[in-house]
């Protein structure tokens, strides 16, 4: 959440509120382009970069990215003669020029039973499990499928199955004609690429492998290739490629993207960002859409060709911020609209793909509220139905040409520990987990890392290696509550909050015990171990009550420090303790002589949060907000106090979440929500 002069910007709710409180009616685009600006603020923002960033899929002229400005202007009330918020800077761009600073947001509101996301702003809505409802199971005085369709009659009784349970965002389904294969975009190999497995068993298969991003494939309806989107160094052209990777690739469209095959007919509809077109399955005979309207929206057209290929269905952008569903006749007529949300309602349509009768249409629905639904539509009767139950991020439905398969994407929470070589920037990923898994502490040879997760069974402890290697649950009680580990100053133990007691798990054994009873950590903790000695933070808000304890669990003697520190680590030799306090900084306490000192650069104490030790001890990380109050960067300073750096920038770190480490070979650790990971599940009918 953003706020400026005023203003608040919540990009994840996709919400622009007004000074006196009102919601404000942008534009898909405009809305994207606000949020870019804002997020680069501080810096100009070539043109070229905001028309590639706000429409990364589409080729847009000079004039759409003045159009936008313009609009932007006008609503912040400002003119480019007398910017407040955008200002032009000749020659070069624009910049963000209000002042802005970071606020809490607020809890989205609970989408309702028709509440869905589009895909782009899926990265910001929390997945949640899909329910499959009714399945072509309209009553029949509702519809009466066409001759020859086998209505399926137990689709609510039937679980979704999890097709891609890999690492890495996997997206972009199509089935093949017989419904037995698969293929998606995967970037389990960083880029995105076209991947394919046999849905009753076997490895999955890339069969492209290139330096340039693949998106949207589409299976011919003779089964033998496999056509799709590739972007090169110019426009974004189309491929086909042998549906085993032989032949090799090869380029049949210059350019085009979101390609999408009839599931009958030899003939696939792709769009250049704004018209539409229709090709015969090699790229040839390629003939324009004339009944496709054209309008002031930026929508993506995501357009499907219906199973006798005379149909077109797309989504386009008239008086919605982010478009309605519509078909148009291939050759003559006129196009026809099927969906009506509004500006107001806040609903968008997303992703078409026809069923095999011709009459269905399966896509999703966007809310800016947020969550994700499929529907599905009758286009003679406008009947709709909800395929998906609320709160979900289903979208991109593909279905098999008999009807009884139905795939989709659904977007999810990754919870991710990225590694950082601090000499060369370089980031890679330690472990990715589905499930939200916080606040992770490195052993004190930094070579393990202990976390938790909140699985199904609850809160669980678990450990792996600095390297990604050899992770392991340790805590499996039905509806555990086994949270907030931290290690042993020997690295033999971890000690672990479970109820309302401090717990002490033996990793040689397995075993763990409770140490402290009544040792709740809504009251005590930042725990950290040395030998018989535990640092922790005890307070108590209701009266503003803090302080930092030094406590011996042999004898049970406490200590207080004359600072409370928070967030404290032990230094190699057991001697001192590095915190800080939220309102002061970073300080350095002897934990024998109970002395605390600032860290001092300048003259003035490092103002930083959560403070870690080099592996020599020379050294302290810590993490830092900037100028504007903005989350987050790594800096070190020099334990005297000198050499004040920033590091790294760490995207995604959430100061209620999130946490850091050193590693025994000097990398440091993060972990991280990312809510762009997606995978593809399937419902089927045997």
């Amino acid at each position: 959440m953003y706020e400026f002069d005023g203003w608040r910007l919540a990009p994840g709710q996709r919400r622009l509120t007004s000074p006196g409180g009102e919601p404000v009616a942008l534009r898909s685009k405009v809305f994207d382009l606000l949020v870019y600006l804002v997020e680069e603020r501080g810096r100009v923002v070539a043109k070229a970069e905001l028309m590639e960033a706000v429409w990364p899929d589409t080729v847009v002229e000079e004039n759409n990215l003045n159009q936008a400005i313009s609009a932007l202007r006008q609503t912040l009330g400002e003119t480019a003669q007398a910017p407040r918020f955008v200002a032009t800077v000749t020659g070069r761009g624009y910049q963000f020029i209000g002042e802005v600073r970071a606020a809490e947001s607020q809890p989205p509101a609970e989408p309702g039973t028709t509440s869905a996301v589009p895909r782009y702003a899926l990265a910001a809505a929390v997945a949640t499990a899909v329910l499959f409802g009714l399945w072509m199971m309209l009553s029949r005085d509702e519809l009466q499928p066409d001759a020859g369709i086998t209505v399926i009659e137990n689709f609510a009784e039937l679980e979704p199955v999890l097709v891609t349970d890999f690492k890495g965002s996997q997206s972009q389904a199509t089935l093949s004609p017989d419904g037995t294969m698969i293929a998606w975009i995967s970037e389990s190999s960083g880029t995105p690429q076209v991947w394919i497995r046999n849905l009753q068993s076997g490895e999955p298969i890339q069969i492209t492998n290139d330096p340039y991003a693949a998106s949207s494939p589409t299976w011919s309806p003779d089964n033998s290739y496999i056509v799709y989107a590739r972007k090169a160094d110019g426009p974004r052209a189309i491929y086909r490629v042998g549906t085993l990777g032989t032949p090799p690739p090869q380029k049949i469209i210059d350019a085009g993207l979101d390609p999408s095959f009839s599931l009958a007919a030899d003939a696939f509809v792709f769009t250049d960002g704004q018209r539409l077109f229709v090709a015969s399955g090699d790229g040839g005979d390629v003939r324009e859409v004339d009944a496709v309207p054209t309008g002031p929206g930026f929508a993506r057209r995501v357009p499907a060709l219906s199973p006798d290929g005379e149909w077109v269905a797309f989504i386009h952008a008239d008086d919605g911020p982010l478009g309605n569903l519509w078909i148009a006749p291939v050759q003559g007529g006129e196009a026809r609209q099927l969906t009506s949300y509004t500006l107001d309602e806040g609903l968008a349509a997303d992703s078409p793909a026809w069923m095999p009768d011709g009459r269905h249409i399966v896509f999703s629905v966007g809310s800016s509220g947020g969550g994700s639904r499929l529907w599905r539509i009758d286009i003679e009767t406008g009947n709709a139905q909800a395929l998906t139950a609320g709160g979900g991020n289903a979208s991109e439905a593909v279905v098999s040409s008999d009807g009884r398969r139905l795939a989709y994407t659904e977007t999810r929470p990754s919870w991710k520990i990225t590694g950082i070589d601090l000499d060369n920037g370089q980031r890679h990923t330690i472990y990715e987990t589905r499930y939200i898994s916080p606040l992770p502490v490195a052993s004190p040879d930094g070579t393990e890392i202990v976390f938790f997760s909140l699985l199904p069974t609850g809160a669980q402890v678990f450990t792996i290696g600095a390297d990604g290697q050899g992770v392991r649950q340790w805590t499996f009680d039905e509806n555990g509550t086994n949270t907030l580990p931290f290690w042993s100053g020997d690295g033999e133990s971890v000690f672990f909050y479970r109820d309302r007691a401090l717990h002490r798990l033996h990793l040689d054994e397995g075993r763990d015990e409770r140490v402290l009873p009544e040792f709740h950590w809504s009251s005590k903790n930042w725990g950290a171990a040395y030998g018989d000695r535990l640092y922790y933070n005890e307070f108590d808000v209701s009266r503003d009550f803090r302080q930092a304890v030094i406590k011996n669990l042999v004898t049970g003697d406490e200590v207080t420090l004359p600072v409370a520190i928070v967030a404290a680590e032990w230094s190699a030799s057991g001697d001192e303790l590095v915190g800080f306090t939220p309102e002061e900084g970073l300080y350095i306490c002897d934990a024998n002589a109970l002395t605390c000192g600032r860290i001092m650069n300048s003259g003035e104490q490092v103002q930083g949060r959560r403070p870690k030790w080099s592996r020599d001890g020379q050294r302290v990380f810590y993490i830092r907000f900037n100028n504007k109050g903005e989350c987050c960067a790594l800096w070190s300073v020099g334990r005297d106090g000198s050499d004040n750096t920033e590091l790294v920038q760490l995207p995604g770190y959430d100061m209620r979440s999130s946490y850091f480490g050193v590693a025994h070979d000097g990398t440091v650790f993060y972990n991280h929500p990312d809510t762009s990971t997606a995978e593809i599940w399937l419902v089927a009918a045997e």
